[in-house]
């Protein structure tokens, strides 16, 4: 299979890259396809019927950014080859199970770059793989798999983190191959602030979004009125609305047929005192918390 005509700048950007894509989903499918068109060998990683279909078809990406394109990709179920950089695009659910299909000592000495949400899968893969250079990554992008090995796009951006830690030069020359894929990549010595900077953005910051852009003055007016509304003791239900406190040492009598609490915190049921009177009488029979005595009986 031929990969479709792709911009010619990104022909042999990544030529000579040996990569491997652990769970070739919305995120892995795209990054693995755009490696491949951009002259990298990739493996992807996955189950029996969707590594199947990659073998049969290649990976089929729809973009605005960088294009619909098909390119062929190699499969796998289990990582059999040496590779320089292992891209981990599970789910974190997942990732135990996944793992499986990464032997350590195939593994060897690779960039493992982990793209999760989270911070615990660090620890887990270092001590997993600890021949192997496991650096923290971050990525934003809003990427779908349609079906197995169809991949749709649907963000105007695709923005890569990564960590130097302790492999500054490799970690370069990686970002450098991302780059040239058309990927926006920042390099950061601060792991933490990688990690906790993508746990942490939200809609609000994304300027580049149309649908931020777009929508946030009607949301932030209908968030504005809720709470205006919310403010008011008219608006709030009835179960909203609690009875005055108690001034005195007996049980609350102000409404008849409610439930209510008593300065001593048990609870009674109003009762009114007769058929002919319309003064409401406090139950005594009510139960203590636990492990409390009620003043009331």
């Amino acid at each position: 299979m031929e990969p479709d005509a792709g911009p010619q700048t990104e022909s042999a950007a990544a030529a000579g890259l040996r990569v491997a894509v652990l769970g070739p989903g919305g995120v892995g499918g795209l990054l693995a396809g755009l490696l491949a068109r951009g002259g990298a060998t990739v493996v992807c990683l996955a189950g029996a019927d969707t590594a199947a279909v990659l073998g049969q078809r290649g990976v089929q990406i729809q973009s605005a950014r960088f294009g619909d394109f098909t390119v062929p990709v190699r499969s796998a179920e289990r990582l059999t080859e040496q590779v320089d950089v292992c891209l981990v695009t599970v789910k974190a659910t997942q990732l135990d199970a996944a793992l499986q299909r990464l032997p350590a000592d195939m593994l060897g000495k690779a960039l493992v770059v982990p793209l999760l949400n989270g911070v615990e899968h660090l620890a887990l893969l270092r001590e997993r793989y600890p021949d192997a250079s496991v650096v923290a990554a971050t990525i934003r992008v809003e990427s779908t798999r349609l079906a197995p090995a169809q991949i749709r796009h649907d963000s105007p951006f695709a923005a890569v983190e990564l960590a130097a830690g302790s492999q500054p030069a490799r970690v370069q020359r990686f970002a450098e191959d991302l780059e040239r894929l058309g990927l926006d990549v920042q390099v950061t010595q601060d792991e933490g602030g990688a990690l906790w900077g993508a746990s942490s953005t939200s809609w609000r910051h994304w300027p580049c979004s149309p649908l931020t852009s777009a929508r946030r003055p009607a949301w932030s007016a209908t968030a504005d009125a809720t709470t205006s509304r919310r403010s008011s003791p008219r608006w709030r239900p009835w179960r909203a609305r609690k009875a005055p406190r108690p001034t005195s040492r007996g049980c609350c009598s102000s409404s008849t047929g409610f439930r209510q609490t008593c300065s001593h915190r048990c609870s009674v049921t109003l009762q009114p005192a007769g058929p002919s009177s319309s003064t409401p009488s406090a139950e005594r029979s009510c139960a203590p918390r636990r492990g409390t005595r009620s003043p009331c009986r």
